[in-house]
């Protein structure tokens, strides 16, 4: 990823996660959308073990 850290992502196909997952561990920021829950299941998953932190769920 280049464009320094101020870089803000946008992934609208989130697939597994791997672009949200980069950005974490480089400092960016990244937005992902992703309309598959069973997808949505596995990103949330990698993304907690990746970091170690809880994904916070909202209801829209």
């Amino acid at each position: 990823m280049h464009g320094g850290k101020r870089l803000c992502l946008f992934e609208p196909f989130g697939g597994s996660g791997t672009t949200l997952i980069a950005a974490e561990k480089s400092g960016r920021r990244c937005f992902i959308i992703e309309k598959n829950p069973a997808y949505c299941d596995v990103i949330i998953k990698r993304w907690e073990e990746a970091t170690g932190k809880r994904v916070k769920r909202l209801a829209i």
